[in-house]
């Protein structure tokens, strides 16, 4: 997968996303992507004991998934790094609707409700879903707050 520049949203774009939405490309977690985050998050030190035999073991960590909006934003349709910097600002709300399993083929969808004027640059708005192929519900929804400001060149 490589980040598609021929849809960056420039600074000049910022106040028409609003309405808006993308996509991202299909994705997948691997045993070895979701063991090495357990390993860097301390989740495996955290929780050190076996899991009981009917906890299932191809399960991918919620945070993880939440992890992945930056990757699968910035694939679907990132801000122009010459003309921007963006900053994640946070998140208003999150829920985990549906599991995510290893392997799982993950698709993500982002919906611009909304851009207010903050400061020198702008507070852009996401409703991010993520989904899982073949599930009825998502896996992730989530309210992403982005801070975008213009990069000023010499």
């Amino acid at each position: 997968m490589r980040k598609d520049l021929s849809r960056a949203i420039s600074i000049d774009q910022i106040r028409q996303l609003a309405g808006t939405s993308h996509t991202g490309a299909p994705m997948r977690v691997s045993r070895g992507e979701r063991d090495q985050f357990e390993r860097l998050t301390l989740v495996d030190v955290a929780h050190p004991e076996p899991q009981p035999a009917e906890f299932p073991a191809d399960i991918v960590e919620g945070f993880h998934t939440l992890a992945l909006l930056d990757a699968m934003s910035e694939l679907a349709r990132p801000f122009d790094p010459t003309t921007t910097y963006a900053y994640n600002y946070g998140l208003d709300r999150v829920r985990w609707v549906s599991p995510v399993r290893i392997g799982d083929e993950l698709h993500s969808s982002f919906e611009c409700t909304g851009v207010d004027a903050k400061g020198d640059g702008w507070l852009v708005r996401w409703r991010c879903t993520v989904t899982v192929t073949g599930a009825d519900r998502p896996a992730l929804v989530a309210d992403w707050l982005v801070y975008v400001l213009p990069r000023h060149t010499a």
